[in-house]
């Protein structure tokens, strides 16, 4: 099995609605973890573009799609009427995000997830048990503002 995180994915909005990742590398053989589908990016080379499950006669992989949950499909296809590339992003930071930790000399130390934290209890947890963070000494803030989002040589 391939690690998801060593592909290149880029972030592709399609109909102007759904976030999918997008990859030209082979995905044939990677399994997803629960709750993600895969699906090929079709085109018959005139100007039907599809999302499928499976290859379509008449039709060519531009490549491999990865969607949170499924695509609302009618004939085992989605239509892609219009696609718009975003930015790239690893498999982990779409999927879950990351959590950024600022410590008092203002240093950031971000950590990319490979799990889902929902709740206040979950990240106290991971910072607790994974990273080893005296929560004690954790001064948690409101957040107000924009997200700035890193990419990986932001933040080894």
């Amino acid at each position: 099995m391939k690690n998801l995180n060593d592909f290149v994915f880029c972030v592709l909005l399609l109909n102007g609605e759904v976030s999918v990742l997008f990859t030209v590398t082979d995905m044939e053989d990677v399994e997803l973890p629960e709750g993600f589908s895969q699906y090929l990016m079709l085109y018959d080379g005139k100007e039907s573009v599809v999302a499928s499950y499976k290859m379509i006669d008449g039709y060519e992989v531009m490549g491999w799609m990865v969607t949170k949950g499924t695509l609302p499909c009618s004939d085992g296809c989605y239509r892609i009427e219009r696609y718009d590339s975003l930015h790239t992003v690893s498999f982990n930071e779409w999927a879950y995000g990351k959590l950024a930790v600022f410590d008092y000399n203002t240093e950031v130390i971000s950590i990319s997830l490979d799990v889902l934290l929902e709740d206040s209890e979950e990240i106290e947890d991971f910072l607790q048990d994974v990273c080893h963070f005296h929560l004690g000494s954790i001064i948690w803030m409101q957040f107000s503002g924009e997200v700035v989002f890193m990419g990986p040589g932001d933040y080894r």
